[in-house]
């Protein structure tokens, strides 16, 4: 089964494909999600999820930009507990905020691209906002980011640029 999320954008089904290596995250972040006992799969599990393939882009630019990529899993980790029960994977669904990202991240797919790619996807989650909801904490991966680690949303997508071509293809991974 994968766990590609199939998407609304403009008020059509996403035309946009996603790089081989995206649906790995993807299917990976259900991983996650599994692990943790969430019925869900959010921004965290994504982020966390790219920080499980290092050779994909995503992995790559923050690792370039200098992120403590420890660290990032350490304070994503921290800001959310386990579920109180086990999870299958055909009980997930993606949060609101996981799927705006991914929105975001096509938004981010420029010309010569065909695909979008982890490096789309990282924009995207840095790009979604904090929000709070009857104290439960949205958009982890973006709050642990930018407000925490003090990742630059410019410095990403000029890194982006710089990688696109390098892979094969403008996506810059398979």
């Amino acid at each position: 089964m994968s766990f590609k999320p199939t998407l609304q954008y403009n008020g059509n089904v996403s035309r946009y494909l996603y790089t081989q290596t995206l649906n790995r995250v993807f299917d990976l972040a259900a991983d996650e999600a599994c692990w943790e006992q969430h019925s869900y799969i959010g921004t965290e599990h994504m982020l966390l999820a790219i920080l499980r393939v290092p050779e994909c882009l995503a992995h790559r630019i923050l690792v370039t930009l200098r992120m403590p990529l420890a660290e990032v899993e350490a304070r994503t980790r921290y800001l959310f507990r386990s579920g109180p029960t086990p999870v299958r994977k055909s009980e997930l669904y993606y949060t609101p905020s996981g799927r705006h990202s991914l929105l975001l991240a096509i938004e981010e797919v420029k010309n010569g691209c065909n695909k979008v790619s982890t490096g789309h996807l990282l924009l995207g989650l840095i790009r979604q906002p904090e929000r709070s909801c009857s104290g439960c904490s949205y958009a982890l991966a973006a709050a642990v980011l930018c407000r925490d680690l003090e990742l630059d949303l410019e410095a990403v997508r000029q890194e982006l640029r710089s990688c696109q071509g390098h892979g094969g293809d403008m996506n810059g991974e398979p």
